[in-house]
């Protein structure tokens, strides 16, 4: 028997039943990233997510965090070391897109572009060409992982950015801690750390 539908879909413009929504959703039906159905259900992922990681340990997690974020920050500061005219508001939207695009490849299970405007794909392409780069070395950070490590490096930037008119606030307090053109230096530090296991303690997250 057909469920009565009860949430309005805007990909269908119809309204489709709550079992519907949850087992179509970015498979046969392509959802806009406006969808609130859609904000919910990765709200939901990313809590189960931190609830995994907090069996773990706190520790385990906080690692996994700052390993994940760090070949974000990098291009980040990297690229407006080149480019001083990208805004916080440009990093943010980037970000954001860059998260709703794994997200949605996660599910999909194929690559998706994140939508954006051709200007800010440079800087989007930076940071990916990061988490490539130490996936190809490390094998980490993986799609869960860095999605955690994209949400929480917005809200961090958000959280910035509202507290001064300065359009770069964010973007200069990333500079204090990392600096630019140095992924590579970060990954070899990783390696000799997770080989040694002595001095810093960092075992990579698997």
């Amino acid at each position: 028997m057909r469920r009565k539908g009860r949430r309005s879909c805007p990909a269908l413009r119809s309204a489709i039943c709550t079992q519907c929504c949850g087992s179509n959703r970015l498979k046969r039906i392509q959802c806009p990233s406006s969808c609130v159905y859609l904000q919910q259900a990765r709200a939901v992922e990313v809590e189960r997510r931190e609830r995994e990681l907090h069996r773990k340990s706190a520790t385990a997690s906080a690692i996994e965090l700052e390993v994940a974020s760090f070949p974000v920050r990098e291009a980040i500061v990297t690229y407006t070391s080149i480019h001083p005219d990208v805004t916080d508001a440009d990093v943010i939207a980037v970000l954001n897109a860059l998260e709703d695009a794994v997200h949605r490849e996660m599910v999909q299970g194929v690559k998706v572009a994140p939508q954006l405007p051709e200007h800010l794909m440079p800087l989007a392409k930076a940071l990916m060409d990061n988490v490539s780069t130490m996936r190809g070395e490390l094998n980490f950070p993986h799609n869960a992982a860095l999605i955690r490590a994209l949400r929480a490096i917005k809200q961090e930037a958000e959280t910035i950015a509202h507290r001064s008119d300065d359009r770069r606030t964010f973007i200069r307090s990333l500079r204090v801690s990392v600096k630019p053109h140095s992924l590579n230096e970060f990954i070899a530090s990783l390696k000799s750390a997770d080989e040694s296991r002595a001095q810093r303690r960092i075992v990579l997250p698997r």
